[in-house]
């Protein structure tokens, strides 16, 4: 992860669920002294394309707001076996 004064970006692999792909990602933007509302942009990484409505499902009850751009992609394998793998940007005006 990295931070400047422009923003922040985090890097998080979940272990196996959507909903801890957010709380670890959620945990890492408040060391840098961002919120998930501060998110811009979010990349959604899977395992299996079809986990792809359990993870909006998740999503959507943590961006409720001002929802960030979002990409999501199926790839071949994420490290250690994880399902899902979320990258956001933050940053303030």
């Amino acid at each position: 992860m990295a931070y400047n004064n422009e923003g922040f970006k985090a890097f998080m692999q979940a272990s196996t669920t959507p909903f801890h792909a957010v709380v670890n990602a959620s945990a890492i933007l408040e060391e840098a002294g961002y919120t998930l509302a501060d998110v811009v942009k979010a990349t959604v990484l899977l395992a299996d394309m079809a986990d792809f409505a359990a993870m909006n499902t998740v999503y959507a009850q943590f961006f409720t707001a001002n929802c960030p751009a979002r990409a999501a992609f199926a790839v071949k394998e994420l490290p250690r076996g994880a399902k899902v793998e979320i990258e956001v940007i933050a940053c303030r005006d």
